[in-house]
């Protein structure tokens, strides 16, 4: 399995690099028959069409979803920023007098 961008992000498309140089083209079935990688080309348009239908279910419930984030009881994100900011001052503080000591 390889671990770049661009096959996670191929891979519902059929696309993306392999492994493997050299394509097989004839596979052995459990009976020792030959067959044809004809079944990636479909496996690629279902991907397709499957990735097709999550883009528009998402885009035509995003006020729900929408709605749904909102009723979360999130935190204020301008509160934990600022509590970052002070924690971060204060340990800038310290390692800043610390640096100043003469000793």
């Amino acid at each position: 399995m390889s671990g770049s961008v661009v096959d996670t992000i191929m891979h519902p498309f059929g696309g993306g690099s392999t492994n493997n140089p050299t394509p097989d083209t004839t596979l052995k079935s459990d009976l020792g028959e030959p067959t044809t990688t004809s079944s990636k080309k479909s496996s690629g348009i279902k991907n397709l069409i499957t990735a097709a239908i999550v883009i528009a279910v998402l885009y035509y419930a995003w006020p729900i979803i929408e709605a749904i984030i909102l009723i979360l009881p999130i935190p204020n994100p301008e509160a934990v920023t600022g509590t970052i900011k002070a924690v971060g001052n204060t340990s800038l503080d310290v390692v800043n007098s610390i640096m100043k000591s003469d000793t």
